[in-house]
């Protein structure tokens, strides 16, 4: 047995399926971020770039280790066509280790985790549009030289709870 295959045998696959977790969790969290109209979203047409590249991000990172399972898709697919092509039932138990699961588990638990990580910290503290009220403050300052007017307009003010 080659060095590699001994390394499977040595790894703890619960340590990997942590980092799918926190790998989807991180790019739920993102694609929301990038995409919520009330948080400081990005100029139009730039949301499939930057989350092409928060994938990318993600990969380099952690996909080293055990690949890039942060979608069950992207397993679970290629796993169930080499079973039904005559590969057998090592698609689902290589060298004897049931992992499966890491990859398909993973990610859909840390979507969710991902999800409620921004919805908590990040679009729970957005302020409602109701609690924002308009004023207009007029200054005229005059004869100043130069003619300079100070005037603002539309500043919105936070009311409170």
């Amino acid at each position: 047995m080659d060095g590699a295959h001994t390394l499977l045998y040595i790894i703890n696959y619960y340590f990997f399926f942590t980092i799918k977790v926190f790998g989807t969790m991180l790019l739920v969290a993102c694609i929301m971020a990038i995409t919520d109209e009330r948080n400081n979203k990005p100029p139009s047409g730039m949301e499939p770039f930057l989350i092409g590249l928060v994938v990318f991000v993600i990969g380099l990172s952690f996909g080293l280790n055990c690949g890039y399972a942060i979608n069950p898709a992207r397993d679970l697919s290629p796993r169930f066509f080499s079973y039904c092509v005559g590969y057998g039932a090592e698609v689902w138990t290589p060298y004897g280790i049931n992992w499966w699961w890491v990859p398909i588990v993973g990610p859909l638990i840390g979507g969710v985790c991902g999800a409620l990580v921004y919805i908590t910290m990040i679009e729970a503290h957005h302020v409602n549009e109701d609690d924002v009220e308009s004023y207009t403050i007029n200054v005229d300052l005059g004869n100043v030289p130069g003619d300079i007017r100070l005037q603002a307009t539309d500043n919105p003010v936070y009311k409170g709870d």
